[in-house]
């Protein structure tokens, strides 16, 4: 491991630490409900952070696995 890949890891992994608390303290939409929003409702509420492309994506693969 090269010593430039060592700094990028370290600061991914230091912007990951700081980044959980604001992802916990966003108001989460409810799964259930961003299954049904329409496509164009979600690129709204994902350009305005009210969610995320991956809320999205887990939402819709809870649902398919129930």
């Amino acid at each position: 491991m090269t010593r430039r890949q060592t700094l990028k890891l370290g600061t991914n992994a230091a912007l990951s630490t700081m980044a959980a608390p604001l992802l916990d303290s966003r108001s989460a939409i409810p799964a259930d409900e961003i299954c049904f929003m329409s496509a164009l409702d979600m690129i709204e509420a994902i350009r305005k952070k009210k969610l995320s492309s991956r809320e999205v994506m887990e939402a819709h693969l809870d649902r398919s696995s129930v």
